[in-house]
This record gives structure tokens, sequence and C-alpha cells, in this order.
């Protein structure tokens, strides 16, 4: 079903495109899931990404069917005109480009941010206004989902400090939750995506094939993640002990779930990092503040320059085709 919208060569671009980013995102977004599993010396790398991309997978598909709010979300915040597959190939081309370019100079960044300014940017380029609603509307999700998973970390600690509970099981459900709701949010994100490059009207019909493939993507890129990436997500910030990889992993799980249900779409890093320096702060670990500073200083600065690039790219794309 998906196949049938690919007539020409630009079409095959942009569906390649998409898989491309969705498969990019389950091996360097998705390791954020198991980060504190690993770091905290309870799964090694492999049975943590097999688990992590079979949740992956569940949670594409499971949560798609309780709620399309996320991926509805980004498929009406395009306004492509009639230069649809120009414009999603400029979107998910400056979302590679800002991406490549963060991780070159090693900082973190958010595909979501990026997502949602180029597409912003490509419609303005395409048809003179984007959707400045949802645009202005994601930067206050983005505060408002940081400072919830931070709120739930510290009442986390709060609410366990004289608990006696055998984190090292504990952890290893909240990974599986966590795991869960990365595909349940990200992926419905590229749900959206397909079903823009469809061209038809958002449909649970064809919306079940697409998140098929999405979850397969996912899962994939899931188990073929690297050691360095989990790596850096569980230790930059703060040292993770088995209660402190819980604490995190739950509160952003929890930040996470609430904001998919709201229909939100944020950056489950950056909740994740939010949760670390929350559950950091509660533990009285040392917690490294350039490493905040950096996810905080790129936040900001994605939305501005991801725009710029969606608007270039979908003037150059409308240009040459």
């Amino acid at each position: 079903m998906i196949f049938e919208f690919i007539h020409t060569p630009l079409g095959i671009f942009a569906f390649l495109l998409i898989s491309g980013v969705t498969l990019v995102n389950g091996f360097t977004d998705a390791p954020a899931s198991i980060s504190g599993v690993v770091s905290s010396n309870l799964w090694t790398v492999k049975k943590a990404s097999l688990v992590c991309g079979i949740f992956n997978f569940l949670g594409v598909i499971l949560f798609y069917t309780l709620s399309g709010r996320v991926a509805k979300g980004i498929f009406d915040s395009a306004k492509f005109g009639e230069q649809n597959i120009q414009c999603i190939c400029a979107s998910l081309l400056g979302v590679i480009i800002f991406s490549l370019t963060a991780w070159l100079f090693a900082m973190p960044s958010s595909e979501t941010h990026a997502l949602v300014s180029c597409i912003y940017g490509a419609s303005i380029g395409s048809v003179g206004a984007g959707n400045s609603d949802f645009f202005l509307s994601s930067i206050i999700y983005m505060i408002l989902s940081c400072g919830i998973s931070l709120f739930l970390s510290l009442i986390s600690v709060i609410i366990l400090k004289n608990a006696k509970l055998q984190y090292e099981k504990w952890e290893k459900r909240a990974c599986i939750l966590s795991s869960f709701m990365h595909g349940a949010q990200d992926g419905q994100k590229f749900v959206g995506l397909l079903a823009l490059f469809s061209g038809a009207s958002f449909s649970k019909a064809y919306g079940f094939s697409f998140c098929l493939y999405v979850g397969i993507l996912m899962m994939t890129g899931t188990m073929i993640c690297g050691k360095k990436i989990i790596a850096s997500l569980g230790n930059d910030i703060v040292n993770n002990s088995e209660k402190t990889a819980f604490i995190s992993d739950f509160s952003s799980t929890m930040c996470v779930l609430l904001c998919s249900l709201w229909g939100f779409s944020v950056s489950t890093g950056n909740i994740k990092a939010c949760s670390l320096v929350g559950a950091g702060l509660g533990e009285n670990e040392k917690i490294n503040y350039v490493a905040v500073v950096k996810v905080i200083l790129v936040s900001l600065a994605t939305f501005p320059l991801c725009t710029a690039l969606g608007f270039y790219l979908a003037r150059l794309f409308i240009l040459l085709f």
C-alpha cells in the first residue's frame, strides 16, 4: 500500500529520505531509552538494543490505535500546496544536514525540533506561509515538557527517598516502558510524514500500514545502534546508579506519555536530559552543567536555523523540479 504512491524519480527520492531518517532515528535517538540500563551495567548493549527495538515497534503500532494525534499534528502542520514532494524532500534533507552538522561538532540535537522547523520553513518557501500556530506551540511544548520531566523526577526522588526497592528490576521495567513510549512518540511523526507523502487525507487505514513500515525501520535501526552513542547519552549529564537510572527513565516515560496523549510533538532526548538533571539533583549526584547548557543552546538554535534550511531548500527543489 505504501509503494503505490511512488510514481516519479523525485517520489522515490522522497520515500528513501523518509525511510533513511526513520532508520537513523532508531540508532541515534532510541538509545536514550536504554542508556540508563546499559550505563548502570544491568544489561549488555546487545540485549538492551534487542528489547528496545521490539518495544519501539510495539509502541508505534499500539499507541497509534489508541491515539494518532501526534501523527496528525505533523500531517496538519504542512502547508505545501502543489509542491508536496519537493517540500518533503527539502524538509528531510534539512533535518539530515542539521543533524549531521551537530554530530560533527559533537553537539546534541533534536530531530523533532529540526523536523517541525524544516516543515515550517518549507511551507513558507512553497506557499508563502506556514502553520505558525503549530510552530510556536512546538516551542512552548519543548519548554513545558522539559519542565514537567524535571518536576516528575524531583517528585519521584522525594517519594522514593526511604523506599527499599529492587532498583535493578524496576530499572529494567522502566527501560521497556521508555522504549515503548519512544516508538509511540517518534514513530508517529514518521507515520505523519508518510501520510504527507501519500498526498491523501489523514487516514487510519493507510496509517496502520505506515505504522508497520515505520515500526520495522525503527526496530532495525535500534538493534544496530552503537556503544558510543549509548554511553554518551548515559553518562554525559550524570553518572547513572541503578536508582538514578530508574528515576530518570520512569519520570521521562511518564512525561512522554502525557505529551503523546495531549498530542504534543516533543523531543524524547530533551525530556530524558531534564529527567537526568532532576534525578541527579535529588540524589546529590554531580551534574555536568556544560552538557546541559549544550542541550539548551542547540535546542534554541534549532528552530531558526532549520526554518531557514527548510525555506531555502524548498525554493531550490521547486526551482529544479
